[in-house]
């Protein structure tokens, strides 16, 4: 006979689900159902999104690295000043856009998520840095005007 066992997630990978002993009377949930809650947790991002992801936390772990900077877990004072210097051009004076800082700011937030730490992007000095920088964006980035689609 199977010993019973109880699930929980594991923080160091969020799609794993980690069997433990079960507690009082409760029963081993089938590995099958444990293989398919699984499988749910993976498709949670779509295969891009999770590419996207990998490559933003890569970035984030190299510029941590070069700046003596701890990118797990990250403090929002670190992930400020990371994304001043992405908003900033990275170094390469180039604006980025206010689109590809999200998905960065995302990259993280989802990796932390994962390991069981939630950050909180709405605190306030964080929140007004980010605001800050989308509005000096704004301001620096040009607009494509195209002329309209005549009708002649």
């Amino acid at each position: 006979m199977r010993k019973p066992r109880q699930q929980m997630l594991d923080p160091a990978n969020s799609t794993a689900l980690v069997p433990l002993p079960a507690a009082g009377t409760e029963l081993a949930l089938p590995d099958s159902l444990i293989d398919q809650a699984r499988d749910f947790g993976h498709n949670a991002h779509a295969p891009r999104t999770r590419r996207e992801y990998a490559k933003a936390w890569a970035k984030f772990e190299a510029w941590c690295a070069r700046h003596g900077r701890i990118a797990f877990p990250a403090g929002l004072d670190t992930i400020a000043a990371y994304i001043t210097w992405a908003a900033a051009g990275q170094d390469q004076g180039r604006t980025l856009a206010i689109s590809y800082l999200n998905l960065l700011i995302a990259a993280i937030k989802a990796e932390h998520k994962g390991r069981g730490i939630i950050l909180n992007t709405e605190e306030p000095t964080f929140a007004r840095i980010w605001t800050g920088a989308r509005r000096s964006i704004a301001t620096k980035r040009t607009i494509r005007r195209v002329r309209p689609i005549s009708a002649e």
